[in-house]
């Protein structure tokens, strides 16, 4: 199991990223963190999963397997989707299609997607 941890300075969040296990291997780390994790839904079949917390550890990323190649990025990237719009929402930023509004709408989604994303595959 490895776990890298991303530190996002504008929102000022911490994520976990969880990886290179298996979902009960993942789910025996997360009761060490939390007693009364929910654990039912997923199985061997599994590939990722996105969970939040209300207290610190806040933000958990759970894949499979994390390396660069073409059957990992797709879970992380979906994965990201989950993170990235859960922050938005944490922070009270809107999530719309640009150019409905004045204000920024989906860019601030698009930015904090493509920094996790540059930032995670900088770790492997």
């Amino acid at each position: 199991m490895k776990i890298y941890k991303v530190h996002e300075k504008l929102f000022d969040t911490e994520v976990r990223i969880v990886t290179d296990c298996t979902v009960e291997e993942f789910y025996k780390y997360l009761k060490k963190l939390r007693k009364n994790v929910k654990t039912d839904g997923y199985d061997a079949t599994t590939r990722g999963m996105f969970i939040r917390f209300n207290h610190v550890p806040r933000w958990i990323l759970w894949v499979r397997k994390l390396n660069k190649s073409k059957e990992c990025l797709p879970v992380l990237a979906h994965e990201l989707i989950h993170l990235c719009v859960a922050i938005c929402e944490d922070r009270g930023v809107p999530i719309y299609h640009e150019g409905t509004l004045k204000d920024s709408g989906d860019e601030t989604l698009g930015y904090l997607y493509e920094w996790f994303f540059k930032e995670i595959l900088n770790k492997l």
